[in-house]
């Protein structure tokens, strides 16, 4: 069995095609949250289940599309302390948005989506669904958000740094604005490779920038993300000593 041990939850992932990984980590220790949180492409949970941990009077909805990760994201939903506030919809996201256009919409939808447009495909079905946007456009994703979101709610996303443009296009078709847009180097003398957004209906005239690093020169962690994962992880190496605010745990009601 292959599990990932956090200080308040397991995750377990035998079937899921992507495993917990730097990412979902960093979305779910930074996203906005709110009373009815959606979490688009669960995969075995962990998004679900911090959000859930960081913000404890929420419910959380989980959609997956895949049977293998939504049998371990059902699991984990299961085993955790937050059972009675996660509920699981085993669909694709497409559908979902359907169903859900006359209910009462969310105030924090959070996602990791596929990440990859083109190129090879992988011979693993979960896990060509998981990573490229054939299964879920950025087209597809964004108009289903903008659907799905209060008017005062907000979209926490992570991607990678070269689709950034593309992304903020599709977002601004669909009248979501950037308020917020971290910049997530590995280490500080690199471009960073993946960014952090957080996007509402309210228009945004200048978005706040951070600037945030993982690593230290040597290697280690810094203290930015030390501190950020330190109510996650069982074992944050303790880094060098720099000037650092935890973001604030922001609730949309």
């Amino acid at each position: 069995m292959s599990t990932f041990r956090f200080k308040q939850f397991e995750v377990w992932q035998d079937h899921a095609a992507m495993k917990v990984g730097t990412d979902g980590c960093l979305l779910g220790a930074l996203a906005e949250g709110g009373m009815r949180i959606l979490d688009i492409g669960t995969g075995t949970g962990l998004l679900a289940l911090m959000m859930a941990q960081r913000f404890g009077e929420a419910s959380v909805t989980a959609v997956e599309v895949d049977a293998d990760a939504a049998a371990d994201a059902r699991a984990n939903f299961e085993n955790s302390l937050w059972s009675g506030r996660i509920s699981l919809h085993e669909e694709a996201f497409q559908k979902f948005c359907v169903t859900r256009q006359a209910e009462k919409r969310f105030d924090s939808i959070v996602c990791n989506p596929p990440y990859f447009n083109d190129g090879v495909e992988c011979e693993d079905a979960g896990r060509q669904r998981a990573r490229h946007t054939s299964s879920l456009s950025y087209g597809e994703l964004v108009s289903g958000v903008a659907s799905l979101l209060s008017d005062d709610g907000v979209f926490s996303v992570v991607l990678p740094s070269d689709a950034y443009g593309q992304f903020v296009g599709e977002c601004l078709m669909n009248s979501l604005w950037l308020s917020r847009r971290y910049n997530i180097h590995t280490v500080a003398h690199k471009p960073a490779k993946r960014v952090v957004l957080v996007c509402s209906h309210q228009q945004v005239d200048n978005p706040l920038v951070e600037e945030c690093c993982l690593r230290n020169a040597d290697g280690t962690y810094s203290e930015w993300y030390g501190r950020l994962m330190a109510d996650f992880l069982l074992y944050v190496p303790k880094p060098k000593r720099t000037n650092w605010v935890k973001p604030k745990s922001v609730i949309r009601s």
